[in-house]
């Protein structure tokens, strides 16, 4: 797994920063270069390009330390970073699933090299992604370990205050991690059978929801402090633009084509094809959950962590003119991944794969989804060689009026 993904992002060693957020933020400002008192005063006191994210500054100033600005050491640190966000999520599934090691490692890759990584990866600016993924993992894992400390009050304790650390950290990268409470609840009441909890479980998390509304609080007053909030959202608009963006992601998951930095329409009308379209998918999708959610509460459950996940980034509260980014599916697609190896888990058991022909099959078909991931994964990564290949490659896309002028 560490190899496929190293050569899958290899290409990305030789890419550029870019005039897009990267020249502002790293190649224009100097404060973050170091980790001196006074570098680190400054990532964690301001709100600079509109956002609180004290432990991604962090990240660049220690790539500074080991490279100066050569931007590969960069791109290094974001591929190690992702590598081990597979590894964390492989150990996260075999927790869950731990006689099932071949479809915990095929979720595992079909996440690790889909082409919709690239994005939060290959682009340094959005390594916050990246970096925010890597520590709600690490959360998680450590809630497991809560979960599983029930009979040992001081080792349920430390676990939990790990956690909570942890979870800090991630919102601290970015917070894109907010709705990880409520996850983290989903997940104890799939592992309890969906029996009803207990007290202690019910107030387990919350030192984290407190952490969750002080860095949402950060969030919007980074936001407020550089400029106003986005109007265009506002109403049925922002209803219609999270509807949009939870279907083009999962369409993207299907379907790894037209692949965007974002999307951005002349006009945001949320009584078009296209919103009430999205709309209706959305609606129809969860009702039929919540109809079977007795036979399958664990899809249930996968698609109201999906939702949370992505919640933040939706635009229901609008932060920029986007309609969507690639990156904004990076954190939300790790429950995607845990009912990709349910939803394989129970056919698998309907379909007898314990054949040794259907098994042979289901296993080459496998290898070739994979690989053909990959190899679109190597060739998406190139469009983020330089400022000249990225835009001239959003310029020659279908939304063409999205983009600005190239120079």
């Amino acid at each position: 797994m560490l190899l496929s993904a190293a050569v899958a992002f290899a290409p990305a060693l030789r890419n550029e920063f870019l005039d897009w957020d990267d020249a502002a933020a790293l190649l224009q400002q100097k404060e973050w270069r170091g980790l001196g008192w006074k570098q680190l005063e400054w990532m964690w006191t301001t709100f600079s390009i509109g956002q609180y994210r004290p432990v991604t500054w962090m990240s660049y100033a220690f790539d500074y330390l080991l490279w100066g600005l050569q931007p590969h050491g960069f791109h290094l640190t974001s591929i190690v970073f992702h590598v081990a966000n597979g590894l964390l999520l492989l150990l996260l599934l075999r927790s869950l699933w731990p006689k099932r090691p071949a479809l915990t490692l095929f979720a595992t890759l079909f996440y690790t090299l889909h082409p919709l990584r690239v994005e939060a990866v290959a682009w340094v600016s959005a390594r916050a992604d990246v970096l925010a993924t890597f520590f709600g993992l690490l959360c998680v894992l450590a809630w497991l370990r809560v979960e599983d400390g029930k009979g040992n009050p001081r080792r349920r304790a430390l676990w939990c205050l790990a956690a909570a650390a942890l979870f800090g950290l991630s919102v601290a990268a970015k917070p894109v991690a907010l709705a990880l409470p409520f996850v983290l609840l989903l997940l104890s009441a799939w592992r309890r059978k969906w029996t009803s909890p207990s007290r202690q479980e019910l107030l387990s998390p919350l030192p984290l929801l407190v952490l969750a509304m002080v860095a949402g609080g950060l969030a919007i007053h980074a936001k407020a402090a550089t400029g106003p909030f986005s109007d265009q959202g506002d109403g049925p608009a922002g209803i219609g633009l999270a509807a949009y963006s939870i279907a083009l992601l999962l369409g993207k998951t299907v379907i790894p084509f037209g692949l965007t930095y974002s999307e951005r329409p002349i006009d945001l009308a949320p009584y078009t094809l296209q919103f009430i379209g999205c709309g209706l998918f959305v609606a129809a999708v969860t009702a039929l959950l919540v109809v079977r959610r007795r036979a399958a509460p664990g899809w249930l459950a996968c698609w109201a962590a999906f939702l949370g996940l992505l919640a933040p980034v939706a635009g229901v509260v609008r932060f920029g003119a986007q309609l969507a980014a690639d990156r904004f599916s990076y954190l939300p697609s790790i429950a995607l991944s845990v009912g990709i190896v349910g939803g394989l888990d129970a056919l698998a058991r309907r379909a007898r794969m314990d054949r040794p022909r259907l098994a042979l099959a289901a296993g080459t078909l496998a290898m070739a989804l994979l690989f053909g991931l990959g190899i679109a994964t190597s060739q998406q990564c190139q469009v983020w060689r330089s400022s000249a290949t990225y835009w001239t490659w959003c310029s020659a896309g279908t939304r063409i009026h999205s983009w600005p002028t190239t120079t």
